[in-house]
């Protein structure tokens, strides 16, 4: 992966931004843009399709809006705007295959978790004193 990550999240809920936002404080990381609906995920699209941002990883939920398979509208607009882009599946569910990865949002395997996946497209660790 490019050194300089540039991800985008998508997500309903603020305290999932809000998780994530820790996570990549922690490991020197930021979030170059976001969306908490379907019309804001289409704002953030009309930014990739203007060259304004041209993300490498994007974390998106199963919902957005309307039901579980907004993730997969976002990963597969995604694909069309950014070959390339790694996808994250931020999720409650254990089954969904549009993701090159899966974080479950409520797992307490950490192999599972949203921190090992990010170490791993990073070459970042995540570590709880950023102050190194």
């Amino acid at each position: 992966m490019a050194n300089k990550l540039q991800i985008v999240q998508f997500d309903v809920e603020e305290n999932y931004h809000t998780v994530v936002d820790l996570i990549l404080f922690m490991m020197g990381i930021d979030i170059v843009e976001r969306a908490s609906s379907i019309n804001s995920a289409k704002k953030v699209f009309e930014k990739i399709e203007a060259g304004k941002i041209k993300p490498n990883v994007a974390i998106v939920s199963a919902f957005l809006q309307k039901d579980h398979k907004d993730g997969e509208q976002v990963a597969k607009k995604l694909r069309e705007l950014i070959p390339d882009i790694k996808i994250i599946a931020y999720t409650v569910l254990d089954d969904v295959e549009w993701g090159d990865y899966l974080a479950i949002k409520t797992t307490q395997d950490q192999e599972k978790g949203l921190i090992k996946i990010l170490e791993e497209i990073s070459g970042k660790e995540y570590r709880f004193d950023n102050s190194k």
